[in-house]
């Protein structure tokens, strides 16, 4: 995968830049300098607060105005060297000199390319789509970190998809990024088999019963890895009982640390196709509602 690394330039300090030597840097000097300080956790209680009075008609009008989002100006200036600072901030100068009007359009300086070794795969969500999507595993090996974007535009084999926000990736850590759909990749979720109704007499419990398939055919010519993700139900009550059984069992659960969410990781070979079975059973007391 090939990280094409761009700024986007807008000044308004009432003065216009005229062939002006740019050097910009990750520092965030506003952010401050010291860690946050902890403080303890005191609870209290108060009266309840009156409701809010609605704003009049003068504090509407003074509003602040919503300001159009300037055009960008494309400018073939590249950075030459990007200067590592005490390895906690970092700083790219450019060779050609920049003239930016106050108030203006952005101007787009390009940085440089990195590559980074991908590890590409399908990632597909049966219950939620018909159609798998092509993923990229990535770790930042570059020594710097990739910086959050607001729309960071998206290209398989050179061609342009779509763009989308970026959060960041800081050096060393891992991400994957989704791009196209695998229109040949098709998903299926079948409820086949449900069943409620009372327990017995002696626990005066209700009970409910479903299982459900997850379907995932590859209809194109090539193999594919393919990460399959499905929801199981999850309780915090000890009155609610969950219990579940998954055929293949999943390859990880609570999938990013979320309750619930499962995974199987497949390899699909060209034609193939394979069925995940989820078996789930939920009991509860008789005098309660299963919401």
């Amino acid at each position: 995968m090939t990280v094409q690394r761009d700024a986007l330039i807008y000044q308004e300090t009432g003065e216009n830049w005229t062939d002006v030597r740019m050097t910009l840097s990750t520092a965030l000097p506003f952010v401050g300098v010291e860690p946050p300080y902890l403080h303890p956790k005191r609870r209290y209680i108060v009266p309840p607060a009156p409701p809010p009075s609605r704003k009049s008609g003068a504090d509407a009008l003074m509003a602040e105005p919503v300001a159009e989002a300037p055009v960008i100006v494309e400018e073939e200036t590249r950075a030459i060297y990007a200067v590592d600072s005490n390895g906690l901030t970092f700083e790219y100068a450019f060779s050609d000199p920049v003239s930016l009007a106050s108030g203006a359009d952005m101007v787009r300086l390009q940085l440089d390319e990195i590559a980074l070794d991908a590890e590409v795969f399908a990632q597909a969500v049966p219950s939620a789509d018909d159609t798998g999507f092509l993923m990229a595993r990535v770790t930042n090996t570059s020594g710097e970190p990739l910086l959050e974007s607001l729309s960071a535009g998206r290209y398989v084999d050179g061609g342009f998809i779509g763009s989308d926000f970026f959060e960041g990736l800081p050096a060393g850590d891992e991400m994957a990024l989704s791009f196209d759909p695998i229109d040949g990749l098709r998903l299926g979720h079948n409820l086949i088999d449900r069943s409620s109704g009372d327990r017995g007499f002696i626990s005066k419990s209700n009970e409910e019963a479903f299982r459900e398939e997850f379907v995932v055919r590859n209809l194109t010519g090539e193999d594919w890895l393919v990460r399959v993700l499905g929801a199981v139900s999850f309780s915090e009550q000890d009155d609610l009982q969950i219990d579940w059984t998954a055929s293949p069992p999943p390859s990880e659960a609570d999938v990013g640390k979320r309750r619930g969410i499962l995974a199987w990781d497949l390899k699909l070979d060209a034609g193939e196709e394979t069925t995940i079975r989820l078996d789930t059973t939920l009991s509860w007391p008789e005098d309660m509602i299963l919401r």
